[in-house]
């Protein structure tokens, strides 16, 4: 069986992020996310805000 973590490959989620994973009658996969969440300070008025840290490749 194959080792390659084509989650990471396939939709740019890492896999430490998903916390539960659940296989569906119909075949349909959920995931449940846990998402690291980092601080953001707008440049014009400074207001800071909770942004989902995510990086797309």
């Amino acid at each position: 069986m194959s080792t390659v973590n084509y989650t990471e490959i396939i939709f740019k989620i890492k896999e430490e992020y998903i916390k539960h994973t659940r296989v569906n009658e119909d075949g349909s996969v959920h995931f449940t996310l846990e998402m690291p969440v980092a601080e953001q300070v707008c440049p014009h008025c400074g207001a800071r805000t909770l942004v989902w840290n995510l990086k797309v490749f």
